[in-house]
């Protein structure tokens, strides 16, 4: 399991850039059923929370940091239930900075570092409230994954919609939008996947900026189910960042500006990021 240590530092563009961890350690643990706040260090190893949230006042509160954020998370949109975290868009609920969305964001990564991504999920749970409502395809995808710098497009996203060939199950794909790319580049697609069912997704990345004829060192290889499905080299962060990257579990519904009536739940039994080197 990485964890950041005070204090602690990461390059961006390979100049080190000093991240502010409030004087606590901070695991790279965001799955499963631990609660938000870590118990043997008082704070939360998450760095923000995002969803629509109408707080006692009435008023949505987009974004929670820092001490906002409790063990409850966000009520309904973002908590834990049987050992799992659970992002949900409820039917009728408004944008979050212009799209309808749940996430939850890491602190910064280091970047010319090799980790591994050992997670589960599950889209949809056949459950009051949990399910997946199906979609023509394109009509509302979700990122479910993303590694992403503030103000930039991420620079790998896993995302899920409906399966064009079987509109009952589901596919996966693959993108990144590493060093000086313009558009993200499309990866692979997994063979389809089912809702309801847990999905076990391992990835073992190096994330770097540079292009592999200028020093990099980066790549990207994922199995989904034990299946490989992604093997490239090149770029995975992105070399127009200004500050460092962070990795987010999502439910992040990036052609809706607009409510939906339906609601969607993605569960994640486990979500670590771990140190390889």
């Amino acid at each position: 399991m990485f964890v950041a240590e005070p204090p602690y530092s990461v390059l961006v563009n390979g100049s080190p850039t000093e991240v502010a961890l409030g004087g606590r350690a901070r695991r790279f643990d965001l799955g499963g059923g631990r609660p938000f706040v870590n118990a043997a260090t008082g704070v939360s190893d998450i760095a923000t929370l995002n969803a629509w949230n109408v707080g006692h006042d009435g008023r949505p509160a987009s974004i929670l940091a820092g001490p906002q954020i409790t063990n409850a998370g966000v009520p309904g949109r973002v908590y834990k239930d049987k050992g799992r975290t659970v992002l949900t868009y409820v039917a009728g609920d408004q944008p979050v900075a212009g799209k309808c969305r749940s996430q939850l964001s890491s602190y910064p990564v280091p970047s010319r570092r090799r980790f591994l991504f050992d997670l589960s999920f599950q889209v949809g749970e056949d459950a009051a409230g949990r399910g997946w409502h199906m979609t023509p395809p394109r009509e509302s995808p979700a990122v479910l994954w993303q590694m992403k710098a503030p103000g930039q497009i991420p620079s790998m996203a896993i995302g899920v919609d409906t399966d064009p060939g079987a509109p009952d199950r589901l596919r996966l794909f693959f993108s990144r939008k590493g060093g000086h790319q313009v558009n993200p580049v499309k990866l692979s697609e997994s063979v389809s996947i089912l809702p309801n069912q847990p999905v076990r997704l391992l990835m073992d990345v190096f994330l770097d900026e540079r292009d592999i004829p200028s020093g990099g060192r980066g790549y990207w290889r994922a199995w989904v189910n034990g299946r490989l499905v992604v093997d490239t080299f090149g770029p995975t962060l992105s070399a127009a960042a200004k500050e460092p990257h962070q990795w987010y579990l999502a439910l992040y519904l990036y052609e809706n500006s607009n409510p939906l009536p339906y609601s969607r739940t993605v569960l994640w039994g486990q979500a670590r990021m771990l140190g390889a080197d």
